[in-house]
């Protein structure tokens, strides 16, 4: 079975960690590293307004990333489309697709915390008709197509590397996500692994192909170390800061379905639970040997998190390099999804196509 390693980017630093600009540029410089061993993927994550410094500009960091790399995909994960202009995220994407030279990916999710939605000028109740009108209108603007959205007629230029557009899969955590999954994206990133099954039956219903599934059934850190012990004591305060963060979210916004994150004091039963994994090159050998499959292993290397010091990142990053990567089977860089539904042009641009 083939492992996929993958890097994880949020760009979250607490006032007391690394500030965001050293943040930044070592995100920078870590990829280009990485992309010369054969890094599949970049994952970046996007919320707006947090105190932390979340990362809420994806696209702006992932274009400096494609500048500097040449076949590490860049997936945006999850884009929180709820929040946006869908127009000018495409645009965005659009541009970002066409530096990559076609390595872009994405995950678009609906956003679950209040503050982003009153900052943002809406209402979270409205989250559900907010994805309903701006993801098909992102999905247009991304092809390059004629369209309408909210009475305007409007054509995203300049047009996406990737044909017909860059691959988009949807997040969710309950089975109303399934069903629109099914209808509106190219596949579908739920987060509990119950959901899988109602999503491959909604596209069944419709008539349409199953689209990828993903799901992140690994730990959500791999850091490698020869001491683990002493690694946890570095890492344990950006550990807990990271997962009080979304267990406060959570908590906030009545989150019932798939991975819950608690508020926590103590680290310990962080190191118990297997969400969190600080091994020896040893060790990482045989996480990669026992992770499910979905449907490659992945080791996600997040050597930034909650600020870590760039010098702590690198150090984990290096004994992965010399002492884990050369006995991994790789997995090569892929789209997040090999098949796209046949794109149904928007009426504005059937009768153009008619009428020529």
């Amino acid at each position: 079975m083939a492992t996929k390693w993958i890097l994880h980017y949020d760009m979250t630093s607490p006032s007391w960690a690394t500030s965001q600009e050293k943040l930044y540029r070592a995100a920078i410089e870590q990829s280009a590293w990485a992309d010369k061993l054969g890094c599949p993927e970049v994952i970046l994550s996007h919320h707006r307004f947090a105190e932390d410094g979340y990362l809420p500009a994806p696209m702006t960091l992932g274009a400096a990333i494609a500048a500097v790399t040449e076949s590490t995909r860049i997936n945006l994960t999850a884009l929180l489309l709820t929040l946006l202009d869908p127009v000018h995220a495409a645009e965005e994407v659009a541009v970002l697709d066409l530096i990559s030279g076609g390595r872009v990916d994405m995950v678009c999710g609906l956003a679950y915390v209040d503050y982003e939605f009153a900052m943002s000028g809406l209402n979270r109740r409205d989250r559900a008709r907010l994805i309903e009108s701006k993801l098909p209108a992102f999905l247009a603007g991304l092809t390059g197509d004629w369209f309408e959205y909210e009475g305007r007629r409007i054509r995203v230029r300049p047009q996406a590397c990737q044909r017909p557009r860059p691959p988009v899969l949807l997040g969710g955590s309950v089975k109303a996500s399934t069903e629109r999954a099914a209808r509106l994206a190219d596949g579908f990133m739920p987060m509990d692994t119950a959901l899988i099954q109602p999503y491959y039956e909604a596209c069944d219903r419709i008539g349409r192909l199953r689209g990828t599934v993903v799901h992140g059934n690994y730990p959500f850190f791999v850091y490698v170390t020869d001491d683990p012990d002493k690694a946890w004591a570095t890492i344990a305060p950006h550990a807990l800061h990271e997962l009080n963060m979304y267990g406060k979210w959570q908590v906030d916004a009545g989150f019932d379905g798939g991975y819950r994150f608690e508020p926590m004091t103590d680290v310990g039963p962080v190191k118990e639970s297997g969400v969190l994994a600080v091994v020896t090159p040893e060790e990482c050998l045989t996480l990669a040997e026992s992770l499910e499959p979905p449907p490659v292993n992945v080791l996600r290397l997040k050597p930034l998190m909650a600020g870590l010091d760039p010098d702590f990142g690198w150090a984990g990053l290096e004994l992965f390099a010399a002492k884990v990567l050369p006995h991994l089977q790789t997995a090569a860089p892929a789209p997040l999804a090999t098949v796209l539904p046949v794109y149904e042009a928007s009426p504005v641009a059937a009768a153009e196509s008619s009428a020529a």
